[in-house]
């Protein structure tokens, strides 16, 4: 299980999001959460550090595009 950094590209930039993958299958995704790579690779890198179990996912998601600044 890991967490990796995807990239969308839009009409004025790209945003970044995090993907939970396992065995090459993607298990959750949060798309497009920021337009700064730096921030989503410090997220990605953050999950990754701590092993966060997939039923937290969406919780640690979520603060981190309320409250939480990287």
């Amino acid at each position: 299980m890991e967490y990796v950094l995807t990239e969308e590209p839009t009409a004025e930039t790209i945003v970044y999001g995090v993907a939970l993958c396992a065995d090459g299958a993607t298990l959750k995704e949060a798309p497009a959460l920021t337009d700064s790579r730096l921030s989503a690779e410090a997220l990605v890198r953050l999950l990754n550090e701590l092993m966060v179990e997939p039923c937290h996912f969406e919780d640690i998601i979520e603060d981190y595009l309320t409250d939480f600044t990287i």
